[in-house]
């Protein structure tokens, strides 16, 4: 065999078994958590790494905004599905929860009001993850978020992972509903350009008179009767 085909053969070889390793290697860390694999992957890309699995974990451990993050999807956890944690320099796992606090709660942040700080989140250097365990239609409005600039990673009905700060954009949306509404109405403050809110309704039901309130803090809002 000639010298050349030699180093062709032996380089298609080592190409195919380079292929064949990456995608065992793929198949193995995500073994048990196919569902997430897409989010995972793209929080991997955020975080300019690849994930890994540490015994029955799958391991996202990187940089972002030169901060180290690592996030870790696991199954062993007192809870219903998986359970994301996240740390930054502090040594602090932040979790945002509408539930009872207990003993084996600690390190978590209890708060109602999700919407606003999801929305504060986005305003705010690094990575927070936000869970929100009781209600699964409560974090559907973070795509309208998404399409005002936020970068936000729905990773399932109850987690959404934000990256901050993001220049908001203003855009024209609508209030789903009291707590969705009223975030959308922060984010439209926190934008650079005007926005427009329909369906103002919702908002009002749990923030009456919210215009003059804001106006008297020194916001830019004003109401239009012919606005839905």
């Amino acid at each position: 065999m000639q010298p050349l085909a030699l180093i062709l053969n032996i380089a298609i070889i080592v190409g195919i078994v380079g292929i064949m390793v990456y995608w065992v290697r793929r198949f193995a860390v995500f073994l048990g958590y196919k569902a997430i694999e897409p989010d995972a992957l793209q929080i991997a890309e955020l975080l300019k790494t690849q994930a890994v699995r540490e015994r029955s974990d799958v391991v996202i451990a990187g940089h972002y905004g030169g901060r180290p993050t690592i996030i870790r999807f696991s199954h062993l956890v007192d809870t219903p599905g998986l359970d994301i944690q996240m740390r930054v320099p502090t040594e602090v796992n932040l979790f945002l929860s509408p539930k009872t606090v207990t003993n084996e709660s600690e390190g978590r942040t209890l708060i109602r009001t999700g919407s606003v700080a999801l929305v504060t989140a986005t305003q705010a250097e690094g990575a927070v993850l936000f869970h929100e365990k009781m209600y699964e239609s409560r974090l559907f409005f973070v795509d309208k978020l998404i399409g005002m600039g936020a970068r936000i990673v729905l990773c399932d009905p109850h987690r959404a992972v934000i990256a901050g700060p993001s220049a908001l954009r203003g855009q024209q949306v609508e209030s789903p509903d009291i707590r969705a509404g009223m975030a959308m109405l922060l984010a439209a403050l926190a934008a650079q350009g005007d926005s427009v809110i329909h369906n103002i309704g919702q908002i009002e039901r749990g923030y009456e008179r919210i215009d003059e309130r804001l106006r008297a803090l020194g916001a830019q809002i004003e109401r239009r009767d012919d606005q839905r």
